[in-house]
């Protein structure tokens, strides 16, 4: 309604769709120096660079913004979010420059990101981020 307050907050109110933010995906691999409105190197080198380990799984760390993880094909960036019965996930493997952006509108979407982005980016290996993303139940907001 007119007037109506939205909560917003920049850990659950990004609201955008795949192509969006697969492009953001694509400026992470193709960063543009001297342009003041574009990401650079150095911009995403700190995005990329490990703040944080996770305690319970070695294999993943906390870039700014990005959940980081090892995997055997390589390192990646990922991140993720739901609410209610939406829930999303992607991730960029920069070495082979691939990658994907899933959408879901189901309460169990997590569980099929996985296979879908394996399947979608022709990089067949587990991504340790799903070890600790599901069962969203264990979630915990400082790692």
């Amino acid at each position: 309604s007119e007037g109506e307050k939205l909560m917003s907050g920049a850990a659950f109110s990004l609201l955008t769709t795949a192509t969006d933010y697969a492009q953001f995906m694509l400026a992470m691999l193709n960063p543009v120096e001297n342009d003041p409105i574009r990401l650079n190197q150095e911009s995403i080198n700190t995005m990329l660079t490990p703040h944080n380990q996770e305690k319970k799984r070695p294999e993943l760390t906390w870039g700014l913004g990005w959940g980081l993880q090892h995997t055997d094909a390589g390192n990646a960036y990922w991140h993720w979010g739901g609410q209610n019965d939406y829930y999303n996930y992607a991730v960029v493997f920069p070495r082979q420059r691939r990658g994907v952006t899933i959408l879901t509108n189901t309460e169990g979407g997590l569980r099929v990101c996985e296979s879908i982005a394996r399947m979608a980016l022709g990089i067949d290996v587990p991504h340790p981020a799903f070890d600790w993303l599901i069962p969203e139940d264990d979630w915990q907001p400082n790692g």
